[in-house]
């Protein structure tokens, strides 16, 4: 195992497929390439954790990396409204919340799609791409979803609301009220 960790370090350093500074996934390991030693890499996750990687992972695993050669990502925004909203309303009113952020680039431009009807309500999904919060997800997905929520309330776009149906048969015994 140690040679073959030493090879795929040789691999890396050579063919450059990760570098310090990447955002990368592989297997279960989420985070940023702090240093990449001959015989494993350190992947520190967004809880602060540094992760020692054995280098063979990067060379037999898929590897996702989400700054290889262009420092930004796409993320997906999944929102769903309820039945009755006009869709080219909620479609404004995402974009309005994208254009509202300062980490969310212009070019590419954000995109929304409307991805069908739910049991919820209507569903859509809001595409931004960033090149500043490449290794902070979570916050960059609340950033987004407050400004969402807000653009959503200012327009009066109603969000779905839980909704239970209890139906009793013909002829049950009906709990009567006590005092």
């Amino acid at each position: 195992d140690i040679v073959k960790n030493f090879v795929a370090g040789l691999v890396i350093l050579i063919e450059r497929p990760i570098q310090v500074g990447d955002s990368i996934e592989v297997g279960e390991v989420v985070g940023e390439v702090t240093e990449i030693r001959g015989r494993a890499t350190v992947v520190r996750t967004n809880d602060d954790i540094s992760l020692i990687v054995p280098n063979s992972k990067f060379i037999s695993d898929t590897v996702v990396n989400r700054s290889f050669r262009q420092p930004r990502v796409r993320y997906r925004i999944p929102v769903t409204v309820a039945s009755g909203n006009d869709p080219a309303h909620v479609e404004a009113a995402l974009l309005e919340a994208a254009s509202r952020s300062e980490n969310v680039l212009t070019d590419p431009e954000p995109k929304v799609w409307f991805e069908g009807f739910g049991e919820a309500g209507l569903r859509f999904e809001l595409l931004c791409w960033t090149s500043r919060l490449l290794h902070s997800a979570g916050a960059f997905r609340s950033e987004i979803n407050r400004l969402v929520y807000s653009a959503l309330t200012a327009r009066g776009i109603a969000l779905p609301t839980p909704q239970l149906d209890v139906r009793l048969p013909e002829g049950a015994p009906r709990a009567s009220a006590r005092p």
